[in-house]
């Protein structure tokens, strides 16, 4: 397992956008599962940075790449937020009639195959585990 450290400003998401592409070429992750992931993470590690506590502590991403799956865990220090548990958005409606957000955690649903969220008491967990064979998502 690898454990990157980010810290909270928007400014570290393009160094690890890179530091994730190197591991991904090293632990031969297939080019359209490590789009999907970069993807969720920008939205996910952005969400985090803009809307999370005022915390000293980095932001944890931890990755693996084994079983034929890619799994990856995002560690946030606050108080229990669930992403997951927001309704998703009325995408029916026409653009003035909706209410803002909720978009980029529809598509991080769409993209990734299992999305699951705790909190230990004091840290926000959230994981994302999709098969390396790049098959649709299935659950979310």
């Amino acid at each position: 397992m690898s454990t990157f450290r980010l810290p909270r400003q928007r400014e570290a998401l393009s160094g690890f956008a890179d530091d994730f592409a190197a591991w991904c070429e090293a632990a031969d992750v297939p080019p359209a599962v490590a789009t999907r992931f970069q993807i969720a993470f920008d939205e996910l590690l952005t969400n985090a940075i803009a809307h999370g506590a005022a915390s000293p502590e980095p932001l944890l991403v931890q990755l693996r790449a084994d079983a034929g799956r890619l799994e990856a865990e995002i560690v946030d220090a606050g108080p229990p937020f669930d992403p997951l548990a927001q309704a998703a958005p009325d995408t029916t409606l026409a653009l003035d009639e909706r209410e803002p957000g909720g978009l980029g955690l529809l598509l991080v649903r769409e993209l990734i195959d299992e999305v699951h969220w705790h909190h230990d008491g004091t840290r926000n967990h959230l994981r994302l585990a999709h098969p390396l064979s790049d098959a649709p998502a299935t659950t979310g």
